[in-house]
């Protein structure tokens, strides 16, 4: 199945191979995260405030209130019969798989959080409005150490061994070590950053939202960038040997580059006669 909610309410799974749709699920405001996908079902955050569990036929197992909308997929644990939920209403929830219990709540983190938190070792990394990176202990949500940056953080923090990069609606992007928050290292390129950042084995790939993509080796150092149409607004995707970018380009919606930054193709769908 693929799964896709759409800013009509609608959640849908459609067939894969032919587009065609096999059940729906509609929610009462929109879908603005992916759902998570895990072998318990389908969870998918809505602005209505609601997590709702589907089974894989569509069925609604539970559902789970917050008290501001939902704009992050959530993530889950191997380590927990649990998935950790991040809210506007400036908090983090752990809530149980199979009944929707509330295990844990978060304190008033100080600012929205839209983006996917990242996870290792026990402890959550969470970016906010309030212009900080926060990392929780997973058992419990109490707050380990907190950091300001710049400017609001929208995409989730990536986690790699043991550093955290993200970048931040001022258009700075950030290297910080995950034991305690501390920068290491720390660029400025053209525009906001609005997505979590992609990985590969030999870099690290981001987006601004003026619509250019940077590849960045692990010390900082730009390899290189590259400016597309549209605003960029989603995380870079690896597909084989191609870097997938989805755009708010009037004609093209998604550019493959190599990686060299070269463009490979762009797709432009069929305008409806």
């Amino acid at each position: 199945q693929l799964i896709v909610g759409g800013y009509n309410h609608i959640l849908y799974s459609l067939d894969p191979q032919s587009g065609d749709q096999r059940w729906s699920f509609e929610a009462k405001d929109r879908f603005i995260a992916s759902p998570l996908i895990t072998p318990s079902g389908i969870f998918a955050p809505s602005a209505d405030h609601n997590l709702y569990a589907l089974d894989f036929s569509g069925k609604l197992l539970w559902s789970f209130r917050t008290q501001g909308a939902l704009w992050a997929q959530p993530i889950s644990d191997p380590e927990c019969t649990c998935i950790y939920l991040p809210s506007m209403d400036h908090r983090v929830y752990a809530v149980e798989t199979q009944s929707g219990a509330e295990r844990w709540k978060s304190d008033d983190l100080g600012g929205a959080v839209v983006g996917t938190p990242a996870y290792a070792d026990g402890v959550l990394y969470v970016g906010t409005f309030g212009r900080e990176i926060i990392a929780l202990d997973a058992q419990n949500g109490q707050v380990k150490w907190r950091k300001p940056v710049d400017g609001w953080v929208w995409g989730g923090p990536l986690y790699r061994q043991g550093m955290l990069y993200f970048g931040d609606l001022n258009g700075t992007f950030y290297a910080m070590e995950a034991t305690n928050g501390e920068i290491q290292w720390k660029l400025q390129p053209d525009g906001p950053i609005a997505q979590s950042p992609w990985l590969s084995d030999e870099a690290l790939y981001f987006s601004t939202e003026v619509g250019t993509i940077y590849a960045v080796d692990f010390s900082g150092s730009v390899r290189w960038n590259q400016t597309v149409g549209g605003k960029l607004y989603t995380t870079p995707v690896l597909a084989g040997d191609k870097i997938l970018v989805a755009t708010t380009a009037k004609d093209e919606i998604v550019f493959a580059l190599d990686h060299n930054g070269k463009s490979s193709w762009a797709f432009i769908p069929e305008k409806k006669k």
